[in-house]
């Protein structure tokens, strides 16, 4: 259940607004951070998750 939900943190929830955002601060270069960015949010939603049951 954790794996579908961090799949679609990053898949939908995370990189949607990336592409929508990003690209209004940063112009096209934008477009290319839009899914780092969706990773490292996913990422660091991981680690909260993984130090809080820890």
């Amino acid at each position: 259940m954790a794996s579908i939900v961090y799949t679609l943190l990053r898949g939908i929830l995370f990189l949607v607004p990336c592409f929508g955002l990003l690209p209004r601060a940063f112009g096209v270069p934008g477009l290319w951070l839009a899914i780092p960015a969706a990773e490292l949010l996913t990422c660091a939603v991981i680690y909260i998750t993984y130090i809080r049951h820890k």
